[in-house]
């Protein structure tokens, strides 16, 4: 898959530029996904804003605390632009949307020029100490999220459920999903027992890539571990109707047969 051009507005610049290390190695590894996936959508990491046909999508990260976002678009010429930085902890979602439209519009109207190149920033910040060893975790992390998302769907589990299940709160839920929730923590072992996939977190780490890898587009984030692809709903056209589970009881009809023979 041919990466685009990642730009950066000022906003998005100076927030990234305020992380430390370990916080930019996993700012870093959502900013290349971002790059790798284009207009495509990741699960439940990557949303649309505004709804309808708006341009603008989000990609949910977790470098801290509390969650953020990075609002981009994708423009002509093979080129991804960050506009801003979504806080919907804070501010409200509506707002954030206004924000990221108004954004939208200036960025339109000034050169490109006037952004700065994201390959210059990672460049520079990837070689601080720390900050690929949490590109690598967090890689990890996404790779394990992708996984608990299409099990639970397969299982036909709502989240709160999974979270009652796993001793846990909706909310860890959705950051696992979103490749927020490290695979060394007690949440995700609970989690990983429930959908029946503990081996996921038993597997040798990967090697921490190279800051030249990251750089140069080596170390693939969709890649990492390879993507799982799981039979069923996710598999089918989106207009396409859910096929209906097959039962695994006998109906009631079978059993009446049974009783009525001799």
């Amino acid at each position: 898959m041919k990466r685009r051009v990642v730009e950066l507005e000022l906003e998005v610049t100076d927030w990234v530029e305020h992380l430390v290390a370990a916080e930019f190695g996993i700012a870093a590894f959502a900013i290349n996904l971002i790059a790798a996936l284009g207009a495509l959508r990741a699960g439940p990491r990557v949303q649309g804003v505004g709804g309808g046909r708006s341009p603008l999508q989000v990609m949910r990260l977790y470098p801290r605390t509390e969650p953020a976002g990075l609002v981009y678009w994708c423009a002509p010429g093979h080129r991804t632009v960050l506009l801003t930085v979504w806080r919907t902890t804070r501010i409200s979602e509506t707002h954030e949307s206004e924000r990221a439209r108004t954004a939208l519009r200036e960025c339109t109207a000034h050169p490109a020029d006037d952004h700065r190149p994201w390959a210059e920033i990672v460049k520079r910040r990837i070689v601080e100490p720390g900050a690929a060893e949490m590109y690598q975790q967090a890689s990890v992390a996404h790779a394990f999220g992708q996984h608990v998302y299409h099990l639970r769907r397969l299982h036909r589990l709502r989240r709160d459920e999974l979270a009652a299940a796993a001793d846990t709160t909706e909310d860890l839920v959705t950051r696992c999903e979103s490749g927020g929730l490290m695979t060394t923590t007690p949440a995700a072992g609970r989690i990983a027992s429930v959908l029946g996939c503990r081996h996921l977190l038993a597997q040798a780490p990967l090697a921490v890539p190279t800051p030249t890898a990251i750089l140069l587009g080596d170390e693939d984030p969709t890649e990492v571990p390879p993507p799982v692809a799981f039979p069923g709903e996710d598999d089918r056209p989106a207009h396409q109707a859910p096929r209906r589970r097959r039962r695994l009881l006998p109906s009631r009809r079978s059993r009446e047969r049974r009783t009525l023979r001799p």
